[in-house]
């Protein structure tokens, strides 16, 4: 059998990089603990990933703590990307006690980005102090108000909205969700996140309306995927479908109407049951004989015309 291969991109930190840069993105990968006596599970350092402003990789790495008597230990699902193997030191994992130390000696001094901060804060369980020097930025109170949403706001759907990128699909990489936080930060310090947002969404509007062309076949639309579709992509395709429907709305308005004005125009009785949509259930002020025939779309007047183009 082959030999397992750390999936870890940077075992040791990059000093020469930390020492040029003033803020840090991070995010953890977690494994869980079972302490003896303990109500619930404890969550630390599975995988975490430190990203420069630049993006640049600082330190990637797993972490493995010291068996503990009595302790259960456990990892979440395998898509979270920490799994078993990736926590032997056999396999390149790094022994924990020296991961945290590296990682507050980095933090020191310097702005600490994150996204939900306290849980990846919480995580730390021999450098409790980590970030005790440290400024600390969460970029879900940053974008809980802008998104309007009672809940915050996920990783995945900020990075959707607001950087135009899907992250977190197959596996989870701590590297790029640290880079899509660093990068939701860096857009949020500019003041440029509520003008991106509307640009996106207005893209993804038109894409919608492309991909839905005229018809609302459901089955035509449904996506096998669709549990995975993000916050932003309901939105999108809500509004766009709404947008067709609307259209779809005035073509049959006008086609009855004018249906109606054809049959006045021949004097021929226009009964009730014969026109079901309130918008052209005032039938009276259409029976009259200099009533001007509209089988010709040329022939509609101009501020009709206009209402429904």
């Amino acid at each position: 059998m082959a030999p397992y291969v750390c999936r870890a991109t940077q075992t040791k930190p990059r000093w020469d990089l930390v020492r040029r840069c003033s803020t840090i993105a991070v995010d953890v990968g977690f494994q869980r603990v079972l302490y003896p006596g303990a109500a619930k599970w404890t969550q630390r350092i599975g995988r975490i990933a430190l990203v420069d402003e630049n993006l640049n990789t600082l330190y990637d790495v797993y972490a493995a703590y010291r068996n503990e008597a009595g302790a259960t230990k456990a990892t979440n699902p395998k898509r979270f990307g920490v799994i078993w193997n990736d926590l032997k030191s056999k396999n390149g994992a790094v022994p924990a006690a020296i991961v945290e130390r590296n990682c507050r000696r980095i933090f020191e001094g310097r702005t600490v980005v994150m996204h939900a901060a306290q849980g990846d804060m919480n995580s730390f369980r021999i450098e409790e102090d980590a970030f005790v020097n440290s400024t600390i930025v969460d970029t879900q109170s940053l974008y809980h108000g802008p998104m309007g949403l009672r809940h915050p706001p996920s990783l995945a759907d900020c990075s959707t909205d607001y950087l135009g990128q899907t992250i977190q699909m197959g596996v989870y990489s701590p590297v790029e969700d640290a880079r899509a936080t660093m990068q939701l930060y860096l857009l949020d310090k500019t003041g440029g996140h509520h003008a991106q947002r509307a640009r996106l969404e207005q893209q993804r509007i038109e894409a919608y309306e492309v991909r839905l062309g005229s018809t609302l076949d459901v089955l035509e639309h449904m996506r096998p995927d669709a549990i995975a579709l993000s916050y932003a992509d309901v939105l999108a395709r809500d509004m766009a479908t709404a947008r067709i429907v609307l259209h779809l709305q005035i073509t049959i308005d006008e086609a009855m109407r004018r249906v109606a004005l054809d049959a006045t125009q021949d004097n021929d009785e226009v009964k009730s049951d014969d026109i079901l949509s309130p918008m052209i259930s005032t039938t009276e002020d259409h029976r009259t004989d200099d009533v001007e025939s509209l089988e010709d779309s040329d022939d509609v007047d101009v501020d009709e015309h206009i209402f429904y183009s």
